[in-house]
C-alpha cells in the first residue's frame, strides 16, 4: 500500500473495519463461531475470562516495574506504523518489553494490506531483536500449539515484519488452570504460516462480509464448551 494512501486513512477508522486478531484465529476452532459472532456479538467463555484476569494480573506486574510512558494517539494510519516502529526501536535498544493490558497498549499489530489488527501480549526484545510472546490460559496443556494460536501469532509476527523487523519466530506459552504447570513452543514463521493467515483472513472476511457458510468443527465436543450451542444451526449435539 503506498505511503500516500497511508496517510490519508484515519487510523481510527481503520481499527473500527478492520478484522481482530483474535476472531480470525477462532475460525480454525470453528468456523460456525464467526458466523454466530456476526449475529449474537460476541460471548466469552469461563476459561476465556479466567485467562483475561490472568493475563491482566501479569501484564499489570510487568508494567509496574517500567516507567509510565503517556504517548499521543496517532491519526493517521501511517502515523500509526511509525509510532509503533519507534516503539519496537527502543525497546530494542534498551532490551526491553513492550506489554499489552486492559488499562494500557504499548503494541498494536497492524497489517494494512489485509485490514487486520491485534493486540499480542508481549514483543519481548530483551535478545535484541523483537519476539511476540503470546500467553494462553487452558483446561489442559497441549502436546502441541493449537492451530488457532499459531495464527494469531503468526499475525503478530506479521506485523512486526510490515514495519521492517525479521522476526524468524514466535513463542506461545500454554498455562494450565489451577496449576503452575507451563510449556512453552517455539513457532517459526515461514511461508506457510504467511499464506495460512491470508487465506483464513479472506476466509473470515467472507463469512462476515458475503455472509458465506461457514464449515463447522467435526468434534462434538467443541459444541459442549462452546456458548453459542443453543442457538447455533450448525451444533452438532
Amino acid at each position: 500500500m503506498p505511503l500516500s494512501r497511508l496517510a490519508n486513512i484515519k487510523f481510527k477508522d481503520f481499527i473500527g473495519s478492520s478484522l481482530k486478531a483474535s476472531v480470525v484465529a477462532r475460525y480454525w476452532y470453528c468456523a460456525a463461531i464467526i458466523s454466530n459472532m456476526k449475529v449474537q456479538g460476541e460471548i466469552k467463555t469461563p476459561i476465556m475470562i479466567e485467562g483475561a484476569i490472568l493475563h491482566e494480573e501479569e501484564a499489570q506486574e510487568l508494567l509496574s516495574r517500567m516507567p509510565v510512558q503517556k504517548a499521543k494517539t496517532p491519526d493517521t494510519l501511517l502515523d500509526a506504523l511509525v509510532f509503533h516502529y519507534a516503539a519496537v526501536k527502543n525497546a530494542v535498544s534498551t532490551r526491553g518489553s513492550l506489554v499489552n493490558s486492559d488499562e494500557g497498549t504499548m503494541y498494536i499489530a497492524i497489517l494494512p494490506e489485509l485490514g487486520c489488527v491485534g493486540k499480542p501480549d508481549i514483543i519481548d526484545c530483551s535478545t535484541g531483536s523483537p519476539v511476540v510472546v503470546e500467553k494462553k490460559f487452558a483446561g489442559r496443556i497441549p502436546y502441541r500449539p493449537w492451530t488457532e494460536h499459531e495464527v494469531q501469532l503468526a499475525i503478530y509476527m506479521l506485523s512486526l515484519e510490515r514495519l521492517g523487523f525479521n522476526p524468524t519466530h514466535g513463542f506461545l506459552e500454554y498455562h494450565e488452570r489451577g496449576i503452575t504447570d507451563q510449556k512453552r513452543f517455539k513457532v517459526p514463521l515461514d511461508n506457510y504460516s504467511r499464506n495460512k493467515v491470508e487465506r483464513t483472513i479472506e476466509t473470515v472476511r467472507g463469512l462476515i462480509e458475503r455472509d458465506e457458510a461457514p464449515i463447522p468443527t467435526r468434534k462434538p465436543q467443541k459444541c459442549l464448551k462452546c456458548n453459542y450451542v443453543n442457538d447455533c444451526p450448525w451444533k452438532l449435539i
